[in-house]
């Protein structure tokens, strides 16, 4: 049934205190909608506390994670009867948690519809299946943390809000690697600053050594990791940060910190991937490496719509070499039809 790639499905969806419900469905040839899925599952203490919106959006995230990758390429129209579910892409996201939802929920091409309570039967009753289970049977249908998920996780309490997925010094020493003093001796970028600020070395060469002494000043070594230190433009960030210190990052780790940047925390676009990475991390070409690693995100170019305009190109055709060798032929509109009821002429030109 998943075949059927011309087919749009339909996910219809309710939330309760005690659970989650959802129903796949696909409109076949006969023109009715079949179930191709039933899924449900318990809600958490923390999940208990939410409200009917929010966990009205979480049934839709859960629905479609069971089919995620197929999710993913097709048109998905989505029946709840939540009214709040219909303006989700105007509602203002005030915690973590509903952000990173907001993100995921993102990629898909959905078409939210309103369905009535009393024809939204089967969701319902999935969703209202856990009220009369005892703790120890709901703890089966509840779902399991997982660090693999991309960004939305259900069983996220209240607590955790806190320590969520923003960039936050904490964190941040999660995504670096562990560089040593080799990997700046190595590197083609920072070896000369590195040896000239550890040991004094220099190349000898006047034009090299002189830019070395001139870029000495705004490096530093820490704990045998080196840092640029930088100004604030803005001036009223001056004021409350007088220096800013940005780790150096030699080549052969730069991609695999794009690559935990940007797949693993939202898949920001390139100007905003820059702002979280440009006040904590240093190379020479950072905006530039950003731009072409974004645009070539699979995921990216496969879910994100593309505003650029697009302008068609031109087919000029070649100059003749001689008369009437090429004839062009156009169509005059006359304003009014003349006496013959003539209301155009053909003008060939050569």
């Amino acid at each position: 049934m998943f075949g059927m790639m011309h087919v749009r499905e339909n996910i219809v969806c309710d939330a309760a205190k005690s659970g989650l419900g959802w129903t796949i469905l696909q409109r076949q040839e006969d023109g009715k909608l079949h179930a191709l899925s039933y899924g449900g599952m318990a809600t958490t203490e923390a999940q208990q506390k939410w409200t009917a919106a929010q966990l009205e959006i979480a049934s839709v995230a859960a629905a479609l994670k069971t089919f995620e990758a197929y999710f993913l390429q097709r048109k998905v129209t989505v029946l709840s009867d939540n009214i709040s579910v219909l303006h989700f892409h105007k509602l203002q996201f005030a915690s973590p948690r509903e952000r990173r939802l907001a993100v995921y929920l993102s990629q898909f091409n959905l078409n939210i519809k309103f369905i009535r309570g009393v024809h939204n039967l089967a969701a319902d009753a999935l969703s209202r299946a856990f009220e009369n289970m005892t703790e120890e049977e709901r703890e089966i249908f509840q779902p399991k943390s997982s660090n693999e998920d991309f960004i939305f996780q259900c069983t996220a309490d209240a607590t955790d809000e806190e320590n969520s997925t923003d960039v936050t010094n904490d964190n941040l020493n999660d995504l670096l690697p562990q560089i040593s003093e080799t990997d700046y001796s190595d590197d083609s970028e920072f070896a000369l600053v590195f040896n000239y600020l550890k040991n004094g070395e220099l190349t000898n060469d006047d034009s090299i050594d002189r830019k070395t002494l001139m870029l000495a000043d705004q490096f530093f070594i820490q704990n045998g990791k080196l840092f640029r230190l930088e100004l604030p433009r803005a001036k009223r960030v001056a004021r409350v940060q007088t220096l800013n210190q940005r780790l150096c990052i030699p080549v052969k780790y730069r991609e695999m910190l794009l690559k935990a940047f940007h797949d693993h925390l939202g898949h920001a676009a390139s100007r905003k991937l820059y702002l979280s990475m440009s006040q904590r991390l240093f190379w020479q070409n950072l905006f530039p490496d950003i731009q072409q690693y974004t645009l070539t995100c699979d995921v990216c170019q496969r879910t994100k719509i593309n505003k650029n305009k697009t302008v068609t190109p031109l087919h000029p055709l070649e100059a003749a070499d001689r008369p009437f060798q090429r004839w062009h032929l156009d169509f005059k509109t006359f304003p009014r039809a003349t006496s013959q009821g003539c209301s155009s002429a053909t003008t060939p030109t050569a």
